[in-house]
């Protein structure tokens, strides 16, 4: 009974707890929502007050701003004011002390520019009593001092120029490897382009023999005297062919390109040659060596046709003619000589004068003249022109003294030839 009393009790007391947490649970929830509304009502109130004061506080520091800033801008106007006046100071000061200064360095100047003069001119007055006392030492010690400059000047201009003759050297070295590497560079170019040439002629004969063949097998064709098999195969050669044509015309654009490369190479290779020409013609130990070997050659042309015409051969008859012909040749040592780097030599005759003017030997009075005093008369004179021949001929072949005779019989006068003379020594 006990147990069935406490067990009532319990559920009887649970209930009321239940319902008395119900109870406070709704309580507390109906205190918060009134709570939530007189918040809601003081809310307006309190945000017009926070930006009221928002305001008033913004007011404020534009307030303590703008006193601070008018504060500044006067004690900013003082500080200015007093820095003015220290830098205005400060310069005055500068200028008195530059002035002191310069007033002193002036009178400082003119003692040292005194005392200067003093001694220089005590040393000279010393150094002409030494003079005057010692006449023999004076003129020593001069003549010591000058050749010790003459020495001195002789030694930098000696250095010079063995410094300018060693860098033409080796700018005349430079340059010659350097022609032998383009024309070596050349010279495999054109090997290469003809072993192409020789290769593409082979090609295109192939290509022809096999356009003929596949003409035949397909006229073969369209006789119908072959069957489909036949029909396949000669489809199939087709497209070799074709691949064939393909690589040929690829190879023959390839080899097009390569010859415009290697015409330009030669063209730029005829380009360097004229250079090295006109380089040549310009001045260098190399011209210099050329012209030497020129010269030796035209002496032999001139010593071929003194002896053709004194031993009675090709220019014999030139010789019996006209008795000055013989002292007419030495003339010819007044052209102008070139000898270039592929064996040619350009001659180059001087302009001369009709030749009754420039005998260098009068002919005798005993001896009678056969004819006119020259082959060709002086308004009969060929044109001086530049004649190029090969180094051979230029070594003294027979007819060359009839020849250059013919081209250049009418001497210089007198005066021109003092003066050509001069420069052909000169050049050769």
């Amino acid at each position: 009974m006990m147990v069935l009393r406490k067990r009532g009790l319990s559920k009887v007391l649970n209930a009321w707890y239940t319902l008395a947490e119900e109870r406070r649970r709704r309580r507390l929830r109906f205190e918060r929502a009134a709570r939530h509304f007189l918040n809601q009502q003081h809310l307006k109130a309190w945000n017009s007050w926070c930006a009221f004061h928002e305001v008033q506080k913004r007011h404020r520091n534009l307030l303590t701003k703008a006193g601070i800033r008018i504060k500044n801008m006067k004690l900013s106007g003082a500080w200015d004011k007093w820095t003015e006046l220290i830098q205005e100071k400060r310069a005055a000061e500068a200028k008195r002390t530059k002035c002191l200064r310069h007033w002193l360095n002036a009178t400082l100047a003119k003692v040292w520019s005194a005392w200067m003069d003093f001694i220089d001119w005590r040393r000279e007055k010393r150094k002409i009593m030494s003079r005057w006392m010692q006449p023999m030492m004076a003129r020593a010690l001069s003549g010591w001092y000058e050749s010790a400059q003459w020495r001195k000047r002789m030694r930098l201009v000696t250095d010079r120029a063995l410094r300018r003759l060693m860098n033409k050297t080796l700018a005349v070295a430079f340059y010659t490897w350097k022609d032998l590497v383009d024309v070596g560079k050349v010279d495999a170019q054109l090997t290469t382009k003809q072993e192409l040439v020789l290769k593409l002629r082979d090609m295109q004969e192939e290509n022809e023999r096999i356009r003929r063949d596949n003409e035949r097998f397909v006229r073969l064709i369209d006789s119908g005297e072959w069957g489909r098999g036949r029909v396949a195969e000669l489809v199939a050669a087709g497209e070799v062919m074709k691949g064939e044509r393909d690589a040929l015309l690829k190879l023959i654009q390839g080899m097009r390109r390569e010859y415009e490369a290697v015409q330009q190479a030669k063209e730029a290779q005829v380009d360097e040659f004229k250079a090295i020409k006109d380089r040549m013609l310009l001045g260098g130990a190399a011209r210099n060596r050329m012209l030497v070997k020129g010269g030796s050659s035209f002496n032999a042309l001139v010593r071929a046709m003194k002896q053709d015409l004194v031993e009675g051969g090709a220019g014999a008859g030139a010789a019996s003619r006209n008795p000055n012909a013989l002292y007419e040749i030495d003339k010819l040592s007044l052209d102008h000589v070139t000898v270039f780097p592929d064996g040619e030599l350009n001659v180059a005759a001087v302009a001369s004068v009709p030749g009754t003017a420039a005998l260098a030997r009068p002919v005798s009075a005993g001896r009678a003249l056969k004819g006119p005093s020259s082959s060709l008369g002086p308004g009969l004179a060929p044109p001086m022109q530049p004649m190029r021949m090969p180094q051979q001929l230029a070594a003294g072949m027979p007819g060359v003294g009839r020849l250059l005779l013919l081209a250049h019989q009418a001497p210089p006068a007198k005066a021109d030839w003092q003066a050509e003379s001069q420069q052909a020594g000169l050049q050769h």
